[in-house]
């Protein structure tokens, strides 16, 4: 059974980073960053669909040697209440490997996430080019496998 739930999430994680989902894209968007610890990179794919942007995206995150894990994501989104703020609702798959103490193990799972984000250019003033983002990603234990027991990633970002 959890040899067919892997094999599910690795499909469904392939479907949502398909090549041709760019062929379609009107925006990209790249991002990188790194510390002395940590590196975080990630890929998306902005499609404008009629009054939406479905997102499709590769994040790969490596922590020294705590964790690694390889995400795939695919959400759907529009601007709300006021000029400049949007939020997504979606889907995302994961799966990497982690080190605790003296334990080793593999995360495997697949979850929803929500982003909301606010754009001051688009909203206060044209002068002022800030975005601030916060995105939380939730896998409760059923839609966990392998070693992985549940997931949560809570991001919060400052663009300038």
């Amino acid at each position: 059974m959890k040899k067919t739930a892997q094999i599910v999430l690795i499909l469904m994680g392939l479907a949502f980073t398909i090549p041709s989902a760019g062929a379609f894209a009107q925006t990209f968007n790249v991002q990188l960053l790194a510390n002395k610890s940590a590196l975080d990179g990630e890929f998306n794919a902005l499609i404008h669909m009629e009054g939406s942007i479905l997102t499709t995206g590769v994040t790969g995150v490596y922590k020294d040697d705590h964790y690694r894990y390889l995400n795939g994501k695919l959400s759907i989104g529009n601007e709300i209440f006021t000029p400049g703020l949007t939020a997504d609702l979606g889907i995302f798959a994961n799966a990497g490997r982690f080190t605790k103490t003296a334990r080793k193990g593999n995360l495997v799972s697949a979850g929803f996430m929500v982003t909301a984000a606010y754009d001051v250019s688009r909203g206060l003033a044209e002068q002022i080019p800030l975005v601030f983002l916060s995105r939380i990603s939730l896998s409760p234990e059923p839609l966990c496998y392998q070693d992985t027991v549940r997931f949560t990633e809570f991001v919060a970002e400052l663009q300038f």
